[in-house]
């Protein structure tokens, strides 16, 4: 039986969208009270452009962590991961 699995956790880019509205009545004044663009905004709850200040300064606007809407921590923050010395990996010669 094959199931739907959400790869990415956190909220999805409508929900995202709805509290901008809800906050801010439109893309273009959420846009502008974050002082950038509404295109830049749009892709950005779209997760067509990951801008780590960007959702930082969302997240606060919305009274809620960037982990909360995007489900990730910015790309600043997360942990470098060699996948050679990864304990999941095991050697073929096993």
């Amino acid at each position: 039986m094959l199931t739907k699995r959400r790869i990415q956790s956190g909220m999805t880019s409508l929900e995202i969208k709805f509290l901008v509205y809800k906050k801010y009545r439109s893309i273009t004044a959420a846009a502008r009270a974050l002082q950038c663009g509404r295109s830049q905004l749009s892709y950005c709850i779209l997760r067509k452009r990951i801008s780590p200040e960007l959702r930082k300064k969302l997240a606060r606007a919305l009274d809620t962590t960037v982990e909360e809407l995007f489900g990730d921590a910015p790309p600043d923050e997360e942990p470098e991961q060699d996948l050679a010395k990864s304990p999941e990996r095991k050697d073929e010669d096993e």
